[in-house]
């Protein structure tokens, strides 16, 4: 990985939600990369990884991204490894990452809500929008919504801006608001998931 990707981090903010963390910080993204994912759309569309959707358009999971996007998935998962894992209980597991992928959503659209299963964390990377695009939200479908008088929030919402890249656990629903914006909106989605590190055959009890 370049110094360039390394030398890009940023102040993280750190929230609770129902009641669990969630993490937004901006990251530093070189000019240079973002003119080649703009170039590697296309590519993606060509050779069949990416494909159309009633809000807009989305890669196939079960396939790699094109190289520029398959760097940037490397340089979010850097920093929820070296930033966030400092206040998670991962104690010594290994963290993977899982499926990255990529959503576009158009104009007067939204993304419904979602969840991943089987999974740990969620990051969500805003890569092009305005204040006027859609936001990412987060649900609580607990028995506490439908409580009396309820005090707790029942709904976060993550405001949008370019470069933000948003972290959160895989068991919350979360969703993408409409799009209000003139423009396309596009996302980098990643999941983590958390795996038992293989003994070392060189330690002995």
């Amino acid at each position: 990985m370049s110094s360039e990707f390394i030398n890009s981090s940023m102040r993280i903010r750190t929230h609770t939600v129902f009641p669990n963390y969630l993490f937004e910080q901006n990251i530093a993204i070189p000019d240079t990369m973002i003119e080649t994912l703009k170039d590697e759309r296309d590519e993606m569309y060509d050779s069949g990884i990416a494909s159309d959707t009633n809000y807009g358009w989305r890669t196939n999971k079960e396939y790699p991204l094109a190289e520029g996007h398959a760097k940037l998935s490397k340089l979010v998962s850097h920093h929820f490894i070296n930033d966030c894992q400092k206040v998670l209980p991962t104690q010594t597991n290994e963290i993977q990452v899982c499926n990255p992928y990529v959503l576009g959503v158009n104009p007067g659209h939204q993304y419904n809500v979602n969840i991943e299963p089987m999974r740990w964390y969620n990051a969500l990377l805003f890569l092009q929008t305005t204040d006027k695009g859609s936001h990412l939200y987060l649900n609580n479908f607990s028995e506490k919504l439908y409580a009396q008088q309820n005090t707790q929030e029942t709904m976060f919402v993550v405001k949008p801006k370019i470069n933000k890249v948003v972290f959160f656990p895989s068991h919350i629903p979360w969703g993408l608001s409409a799009n209000e914006s003139m423009i396309e909106n596009l996302f980098l989605c990643l999941t983590f998931r958390i795996g038992v590190q293989a003994p070392n055959p060189a330690r002995r009890n």
